[in-house]
């Protein structure tokens, strides 16, 4: 009866849907440390904020939008932008959503020339490794720049 049951299931046709494919982003724009925006090759206009980091904010101190809640964050939040720019000058950026939505940003994993953004902007700083569930909720606290 095992023996039986095994073979059933090992008939049963296995279906996987293809991985996405990544889209390719043009005319890009850093917005800061942790966002973009750009073309996508049908000429929409895309806001991005890469997967799983957070970066320092380099708004004004106590901005009400985009503000750093001190002056040394701020410094770090240009910093970090800085880090993402020239990070992505001359190379081929593409992306790909994950699913969930920040503010007006479409959260996504982006990918310059095979290289993951979110992966190298966490290790070099001050950009920090900052983790999700599936829907796009905060499993780790964002950090503090400010200390």
């Amino acid at each position: 009866m095992i023996g039986t049951i095994v073979s059933l299931i090992a008939l049963q046709p296995v279906w996987t849907s293809p991985a996405p494919e990544p889209i390719p982003l043009w005319y890009i724009e850093v917005i800061d440390g942790d966002g973009l925006r750009g073309e996508m090759p049908d000429g929409t206009k895309v806001e991005i904020r890469i997967a799983d980091i957070d970066a320092p904010e380099k708004g004004g101190v106590g901005a009400a939008i985009g503000g750093a809640k001190c002056e040394r964050e701020r410094v770090l939040g240009f910093k970090a932008w800085g880090q993402l720019e020239g990070f992505l000058e001359g190379k081929s950026v593409t992306f790909l959503p994950v699913g969930h939505m920040s503010g007006d940003r479409i959260v996504s994993r982006v990918i310059a020339d095979h290289m993951d953004v979110g992966m190298y902007l966490s290790r070099v700083g001050p950009s920090k490794h900052w983790r999700h569930t599936e829907d796009g909720k905060p499993i780790d606290d964002r950090a503090s720049w400010c200390h």
